[in-house]
């Protein structure tokens, strides 16, 4: 376990993100209408500090996808939601609108980018993931009035904007708030489920919208848990599972190779373990091979 000392964030639900470029972990905490980003160093001594400046002015922003790149420190997010109530009565809005979000400069600050054509329909619990080769975004899901199983990409050039990829992906069960990845090494997206663990699926970054290939579709081990997190090991080409609420195994780690017809395996773990959770957080180094977790409800 890391020490994290008193005054460390501890609202949920939140997002991990790795910045390689800095060696360190970034979390986005939203908050109501506002959101905090924080960077943790681990060495010389384990350390939670806000950066950048509280971000506010969108009602259930943690409802909302986000995507980070590293290399030029700037984090994305999809959608806003805004509430409504008269007498008790309550009536949620959506809107598509795609966010820039600079924290990590001095200045801070987000900007709404431009939207060329058509784009998605508003939506909530959607997955964002960044393509860091090509300098574009790729969208999955989400639920409005409807649920999603939809595929869209965001280029990020000066002439770019929304394109789709397919208006459904075939066989994919329409679902919120999937894990999303973009594999650098083997240049692919890889779509885990939340709500419940039901498939982990791979595409090619080029291929179409419908060629999504199912790895290990709904598993009777692990158990078919939710709110659990999972993050890709880009060097072992696995998939690594932790926690979630219904869990038969609540603290185990389970490991599921990427690659057709595979299947779960336990992870080994000696020494200290953490307490079984869910709606924590989870993110991979993939310099230092090592997975850092955060907070959640036990």
């Amino acid at each position: 376990p890391i020490a994290i000392p008193a005054g460390s964030p501890s609202i949920y639900p939140k997002a991990l993100y790795f910045d390689q470029h800095h060696d360190r972990v970034l979390m986005r905490l939203p908050a109501g209408n506002c959101e905090r980003f924080w960077s943790l160093q681990i060495a010389p001594v384990a350390a939670w500090e806000a950066i950048g400046e509280e971000l506010c002015g969108c009602a259930n922003i943690g409802l909302s996808g986000g995507a980070y790149d590293g290399e030029r420190s700037r984090y994305f997010t999809f959608g806003e939601t805004e509430q409504r109530c008269h007498h008790g009565d309550c009536e949620t809005s959506y809107y598509p609108c795609l966010k820039q979000f600079l924290p990590f400069a001095l200045s801070g600050g987000r900007s709404v980018l431009a939207v060329v054509g058509e784009g998605p329909e508003a939506r909530w619990g959607e997955s964002l993931a960044y393509d860091s080769k090509r300098n574009r975004l790729y969208l999955f899901g989400g639920a409005g009035w409807k649920p999603y199983s939809d595929d869209w990409v965001y280029e990020l050039d000066p002439d770019g904007g929304w394109e789709r990829i397919s208006p459904r992906a075939e066989g994919m069960p329409a679902r919120v708030q999937r894990r999303f990845f973009f594999d650098r090494e083997r240049d692919r997206l890889v779509l885990a489920g939340v709500y419940p663990l039901d498939g982990v699926w791979l595409r090619p970054v080029d291929a179409p919208g419908d060629a999504w290939e199912v790895v290990a579709p709904f598993p009777s081990r692990p158990s078919r848990a939710y709110d659990h997190t999972s993050v890709v090991d880009p060097v072992a080409r696995r998939l690594l599972l932790f926690g979630g609420q219904g869990a038969s195994d609540e603290n185990a780690l389970w490991e599921l190779p990427l690659d057709r017809d595979s299947s779960w395996n336990a992870v080994l773990v000696p020494g200290v373990k953490p307490r079984g959770r869910w709606q924590h957080a989870a993110v991979f180094d993939p310099v230092s091979r090592r997975m850092f977790l955060d907070g959640g409800l036990i």
